[in-house]
């Protein structure tokens, strides 16, 4: 010890010993706290592709999950560009996108969403994106931005080239007017639970033989929507809101409806097929309230689309699609597609006397496939 050095008592030295443990102690914690959740992060997996579209020039895929709105050429699959990305590309009020779709005319995307239990709504933009809005850099700028659900929209549909009809986990159908002022035109109440299908069909057709000739040249459009109430409901839209647009409920199935979808160009009644998690799907004409037919599956149907008049794609949840035949009701073939559930799908338009069929297949862990196969045949990864 050297001169004039106080001598610091054992008990102080054990203390500071003590201290300087319990500091490196700390330390080495908070380290494997910070490496964990570093580890936890990187090997998180990406969310499920929600939702699925082609472009209107069929060049292009479209897809919807929490990581925003992704493009990916068509048909490598490789990612062009996140246009919606939650953090900065573009600033988007909802949080969980969940599904798109195209107008008619594709001058427009509509994108739904929201904050669960809190609000929903729904995004339109134009399309396509600008000539200088082509970097990743670009803005892109939304028309117009929805508002009126109390949670997340689950499912929208174009009505025509300016109006749209949305569905919530709040039970209800908003319908709105984007071109008048203010834009929710009317409100659709009925479900006792969340709703998480909805599709569009003519309530005008030829062959409806409760078409009436003196509203023929009137336009009448049909709303099919279902969810976890287990109903099916059948609504009927007139150019003017006006009283109930109920028009009646079915009741087949015996678990929460996950998908439905209206068959195109077909002859007779509108057709429209309801996939469930009775693992059953149901064909319906819902003019008159009539199903024609069902089929039952081996794992549930959670997203199906029509190929053409007479075959059905239906994706599940073991990861596999299956190719129906829906005038025979069976299964002509089934895929193993992904790891885990097929939440997503669409048909890409196909030339005239084109026995080939593409579809673009979106699920688990944000996977993204395609599949090539020709009608009535073998499905072909």
């Amino acid at each position: 010890m050297r001169p004039g050095q106080t001598k610091r008592p054992p008990s102080a030295i054990r203390y500071c010993d003590r201290r300087d443990a319990v500091r490196t102690a700390c330390l080495a914690i908070t380290q494997l706290v910070i490496a964990t959740q570093s580890l936890v992060y990187a090997q998180s997996p990406a969310p499920p592709i929600t939702d699925v579209a082609f472009t209107p020039d069929g060049n292009a895929i479209v897809a919807v999950s929490q990581s925003g709105l992704q493009i990916y050429r068509w048909p490598s699959l490789d990612l062009q560009r996140t246009v919606l990305d939650l953090r900065g590309t573009l600033e988007v009020d909802a949080p969980n996108l969940h599904c798109v779709a195209f107008s008619s005319d594709g001058s427009h995307v509509a994108i739904g969403g929201g904050e669960p239990s809190q609000s929903g709504s729904v995004e339109i933009f134009p399309w396509p994106l600008s000539s200088e809005a082509q970097t990743r850099e670009a803005k892109f700028s939304r028309s117009q931005r929805l508002t009126g659900h109390d949670d997340s929209v689950r499912a929208i549909v174009w009505l025509g080239p300016t109006s749209i009809a949305s569905a919530s986990l709040d039970r209800t159908i908003i319908r709105w007017d984007l071109a008048g002022e203010p834009h929710r035109q009317q409100t659709l109440r009925g479900h006792s639970r969340s709703i998480h299908a909805l599709a569009a069909f003519d309530v005008t057709s030829k062959s409806n033989p409760q078409a009436s000739t003196s509203v023929s040249k009137t336009v009448r459009t049909g709303l099919i929507s279902g969810g976890d109430d287990r109903s099916i409901r059948v609504w009927e839209l007139m150019p003017e809101a006006g009283s109930s647009p109920l028009r009646r409920t079915l009741h087949q199935h015996t678990a929460a409806i996950n998908d439905l979808a209206t068959r195109a160009n077909g002859n007779g009644l509108p057709m429209v097929a309801s996939a469930s998690a009775d693992r059953s799907i149901r064909f319906w004409q819902p003019t008159i309230g009539r199903m024609v037919r069902y089929v039952r599956l081996p794992a549930v149907p959670l997203v199906v689309a029509w190929l053409d008049d007479k075959h059905l794609v239906a994706g599940c949840d073991d990861g596999q699609v299956r190719l129906i035949d829906t005038v025979n009701v069976q299964v002509i073939e089934t895929l193993p597609v992904l790891e885990g559930w097929v939440y997503s799908l669409a048909v890409s338009a196909k030339q005239d006397n084109d026995p080939r069929t593409s579809i673009v297949v979106g699920g688990s862990g944000g996977q993204l496939r395609s599949l090539d196969f020709t009608i009535p045949g073998k499905l072909a990864r």
